[in-house]
């Protein structure tokens, strides 16, 4: 096989213009019925190691409450769906070291090889880049709280089939002294920021902290569009993020927020109410001052806040 080591004659490019040339028996791959695996090796320029690196894999930089910008990974050529996963690279011909950082910049000419091999991996992947709020990771798992009340509104109705010793179809115990136990459906969101800059660190912190413990007071479309007051910011971490991207480190954000949304006859009804086993509704909770005149302006059991500031400016 003739090497064509004159990258002036190399046909192909990367999209950021990176010549290279596609090595003997490739590409090479796997498919199954929802996934699949390319590898593909070429030959590039020691000299552009670092800028195919970077072309290679996503950026993401994230600034809660501000903006956000996302860069997506190098594609497979031919199938945008599937895009580069991981990168391994090596001297080449074989016989030579490397220094495709330039370290050795005193070296004679000729002793480090002018190429290199690099093997690249392709599977699915997010392909495209952003134009909304979907650069969030987010995740959610159903639950429930126990509500465990003695209804003082009730009755049982028992007809003759399910006794048939009674009298009448119309025998009722008002009010019984049984305990009923009801689960509230919830939903329990975590929302990840990959790579927050260390710049934006405190302010991001300072945002997080300051609307904890607050429940929504208008409807979050980053969140399929939940209504008021059915988000509670329950939590967050942050933690510090070492990348090859720069010396400084970033920040990886995760917070947890839960949806509460009971649907009482057409009207949605969220954290700040509670089960009224004197009324069987659900009921908002007001605080009131001592002589039980409620505040004004209203104040409720959870403070009220605008949490699309976590997503948007």
């Amino acid at each position: 096989m003739s090497l064509n080591l004159d990258p002036s004659t190399w046909r192909l490019r990367t999209l950021g213009g990176i010549p290279y040339k596609l090595y003997q028996d490739n590409p090479k791959g796997h498919f199954e019925e929802e996934s699949a695996d390319i590898t593909e090796q070429y030959i590039i320029q020691a000299s552009d190691l670092a800028d195919f690196v970077v072309e290679s894999f996503s950026d993401t930089i994230v600034w809660p409450g501000i903006a956000w910008f996302y860069r997506p990974p190098r594609r497979y050529p031919g199938l945008f769906y599937l895009v580069t996963k991981s990168l391994d690279f090596e001297s080449f011909p074989p016989g030579k070291p490397g220094d495709p950082y330039a370290i050795d910049s005193s070296a004679e000419s000729g002793t480090y090889s002018e190429f290199l091999l690099v093997t690249i991996k392709y599977s699915s992947g997010k392909s495209e880049e952003d134009t909304n709020n979907d650069i969030v990771e987010l995740s959610v798992n159903a639950s429930g709280e126990y509500l465990t009340h003695f209804p003082k509104r009730a009755k049982y109705n028992i007809s003759v089939a399910d006794n048939p010793s009674t009298k009448t179809k119309d025998e009722k115990l008002t009010n019984p002294l049984v305990p009923m136990s009801k689960i509230v459906p919830s939903l329990e969101w975590n929302l990840k920021f990959r790579r927050i800059p260390r710049v934006n660190m405190a302010a991001s912190f300072l945002l997080a902290r300051s609307l904890l413990g607050t429940v929504n007071n208008y409807a979050m479309p980053a969140i399929f569009d939940a209504p008021p007051e059915t988000i509670l910011f329950a939590g967050f971490s942050m933690a510090t993020k070492w990348t090859w991207r720069e010396k400084d480190p970033s920040f990886e954000l995760d917070m947890k927020l839960l949806e509460k949304q009971i649907n009482e006859q057409g009207e949605i009804k969220g954290h700040n109410h509670v089960f009224n086993p004197n009324t069987g509704r659900w009921d908002r909770l007001v605080k009131t001052d001592s002589s039980g005149v409620a505040l004004d302006p209203p104040s409720y059991a959870y403070e009220l806040a605008n949490l699309n500031q976590l997503f948007y400016g």
